[in-house]
């Protein structure tokens, strides 16, 4: 005849023997006083830090009794795995390590950031206020099938929704990220810098489709890709007259225009410096044929009579009365 108490279990004695108590729990070497107390056997006491998974968290809740996570008649069959105790949700796709996103103190109560960081896509920007399902969507709750990492693959429908002049000339392959960051789709950046065609001056401010207007491949860096129309257009000077060459650069510089830089003094005669600063107003006012700028003329604005310069020249062997012969003896512009 066997009579059990609690978790304690006595066997009756032949007549006049003493009940004999068995262990219950058949495969613990502990001392009963390691666990149990004399105010009754109910009254649990284990220090569980001296074993190797101390309890934290909500496995230290009172709530919990050893039972919970114990076979009573063999205590060394209880499993440090989190799968032991808990159903996997995510059906294996994440692993067996459930404290990579979980904590002790609640299943749901996850640090993102921190389960991110270590993936091939660490949260930043806005993706970081998200909710893990905003990404992971499924039929089957809290299954977190592995996704892909580029923004189309998400946002897709929000490029096409933009439906601005520069999306409609990006190339298929050409990454989101480009432009944007996580932190907001506006405003939108390009590090120009990274290209053969740094942004200065008044190229700065413009619109991308101002001058990708047929695609971001292929887009010309020469000046008259762009503005050929304006070169076409200027008649002081002629430039198609004149035959100009369409490196605009060597006049022109991407503030303006108007203000051309081009080093006649050095090159030619000192026009911006000297006795002639400030006695021209046009081109045209020394380059009489527009049609070629070779041909310049020095009499024909100074006050000087030929008679006049007869006398005063001379002395001079080999004067002649021409611009070019000016040139010749005065090529810093200089009276004497």
């Amino acid at each position: 005849m066997v009579i059990c108490f609690a978790n304690l279990i006595l066997v009756a004695p032949a007549a006049g023997q003493q009940p004999e108590a068995k262990n219950p729990h058949r495969r613990l070497s502990l001392d009963c006083a390691a666990c149990h107390t004399t105010q009754g056997w109910h009254v649990i006491s284990f220090d569980h830090s001296t074993t190797d998974f101390p309890l934290q968290g909500s496995h230290a809740s009172e709530r919990l009794h050893c039972q919970s996570c114990h076979d009573l008649a063999d205590f060394s069959t209880a499993s440090r795995a989190c799968g032991s105790c808990h159903e996997d949700v995510h059906q294996g796709k994440l692993g067996t390590a459930c404290e990579n996103c979980h904590e002790e103190t609640q299943w749901t109560s996850l640090n993102s950031l921190k389960i991110h960081a270590n993936t091939t896509f660490p949260l930043t920007g806005s993706h970081v206020q998200l909710d893990c399902q905003a990404c992971h969507v499924s039929e089957i709750e809290n299954e977190f099938s592995f996704l892909k990492t580029t923004c189309g693959d998400c946002h897709q429908q929000t490029f096409v929704n933009a439906n601005t002049e520069v999306h409609q000339v990006v190339e298929a392959n050409m990454a989101c990220e480009h432009c944007h960051t996580t932190s907001g789709w506006t405003p939108a950046f390009f590090d120009h810098s990274q290209t053969a065609f740094t942004l200065d001056g008044a190229h700065v401010g413009l619109n991308c489709a101002a001058c990708h207007s047929s695609g971001y491949a292929g887009t010309p860096t020469e000046c008259a890709g762009c503005h050929l129309n304006l070169y076409q257009a200027t008649t002081n000077p002629n430039h198609i007259g004149a035959n100009f060459p369409t490196t605009c650069e060597s006049c022109h510089n991407t503030r303006t225009w108007r203000r051309t830089s081009w080093d006649h003094d050095g090159q030619f005669f000192p026009i911006f410096s000297g006795e002639h600063k400030g006695k021209w107003s046009a081109c045209a006012d020394c380059h009489v044929d527009a049609n070629n700028f070779a041909v310049f003329e020095c009499i024909v604005c100074h006050e000087h009579r030929q008679d006049k310069m007869d006398r005063k020249h001379r002395e001079v062997s080999g004067y002649v009365y021409l611009s070019t012969a000016c040139l010749n003896c005065h090529p810093n512009g200089k009276g004497d």
